[in-house]
């Protein structure tokens, strides 16, 4: 069969030898005539291509609906003809790509309007399968899906490197400039991936017992079910444990911040302590009253000259003793080396799904 020219946007057929090919609806129409079990990658194709390519799939309204529809939160959902999902994937550390699929016991289709990494991983894997001849339908599905969860798992090592940096780094002394605002900016890097993975997570809690009896499924694809379940959950749990990082660092900015701030209170003590004394008596001796202006002779120089201030240096003394027992104040505070810089953050700002 040749292969028509093609239009706007990408419909990539992923053949046997693992190659994208680029096809159109009439095409799509012939190799499901054919009945082998086929995978058909929507990239960039505009909604008018979508339902063109959805009636030579015989699709119905509500799947042609799914594969155009960009505003969905992610889901696992059974339907009659077999398994709706909406799904995310890191495209190039920086952003999250939605992927959109209807999967039939015929066909796989997934739709997606940017590039996505996973699914040229998912390329490469689907390779390998046809040459092992393991490439029935559920394991194509479940391939594509934990190949897109996988995306995820570098982002996150990465973040979690960062913020045991971060933490490091403010216990081991004052924070530098910008850390709360890196701290922050983590934050928003997992915010919409617990987003994106919540939902999608619940739907395949939900579908427990024997999944082979969903539509298109086959003898033992439960355990293709539980292991991307288990992947999902391990990425979902270790998100969530990142974003209560975020809390325990801020907790930590704050708590080292209140730290520095008492350490500043308690020096402005001790130099008020130590001038006090003096501040005292050059007041007094400064008033112009006769009996002070007066007074003559070598025993009044003594006692006012040598033997108060050495009186004044001892009663500071005391009471600077005092206060550093009492407020347990070091007048040289020790300091724990930092052993290497903070790296910055480049590459945390990820978009993520719409609510």
């Amino acid at each position: 069969m040749t292969i028509p020219p093609v239009r706007a946007g990408r419909a990539q057929l992923v053949e046997a030898a693992g190659v994208d090919s680029d096809i159109n609806a009439d095409f799509a129409a012939l190799l499901l005539e054919a009945g082998a079990f086929f995978w058909l990658d929507l990239s960039g194709v505009p909604p008018e291509r979508m339902v063109e390519f959805s009636a030579a799939l015989d699709l119905n309204p509500d799947a042609t609906q799914h594969l155009v529809d960009r505003d969905q939160r992610s889901s696992f959902t059974e339907t009659h003809e077999g398994v709706r999902w909406v799904s995310y994937g890191v495209r190039d550390n920086s952003h999250l790509t939605q992927v959109r699929a209807v999967y039939t016991k015929s066909f796989l289709v997934t739709a997606h309007d940017q590039p996505c990494r996973g699914l040229a991983d998912a390329r490469h894997r689907y390779e390998r399968l046809r040459d092992s001849e393991q490439d029935d339908g559920p394991l194509v599905l479940f391939m594509v899906l934990d190949a897109l969860a996988t995306t995820f798992e570098s982002v996150l090592a990465r973040l979690d490197a960062q913020l045991d940096e971060l933490e490091a780094a403010v216990i081991g002394g004052p924070p530098m400039p910008g850390y709360l605002q890196q701290v922050l900016e983590v934050r928003q890097v997992l915010t919409p991936i617990i987003r994106a993975m919540g939902p999608y997570r619940r739907d395949l809690v939900s579908i427990l017992g024997d999944v082979d009896r969903l539509p298109g499924m086959q003898a033992g694809t439960q355990q293709y079910l539980d292991s991307h379940r288990s992947h999902v959950m391990a990425l979902f749990d270790a998100a969530n444990d990142c974003r209560d990082e975020t809390r325990d660092a801020m907790e930590a900015f704050s708590s080292s911040t209140s730290e520095r701030q008492g350490e500043v209170i308690n020096w402005l003590t001790i130099v008020a302590a130590v001038f006090l004394p003096l501040t005292f008596v050059t007041g007094y001796f400064g008033m112009n009253f006769s009996i002070i202006t007066h007074l003559h002779g070598t025993l009044n120089f003594s006692l006012l000259a040598i033997v108060l201030p050495g009186a004044l240096a001892a009663f500071t003394v005391l009471l600077l003793r005092f206060l550093i027992r009492r407020l347990g104040v070091h007048l040289i505070p020790t300091r724990v080396p930092r052993t290497s810089p903070i790296s910055s953050m480049t590459e945390s700002s990820i978009d993520g799904p719409q609510s």
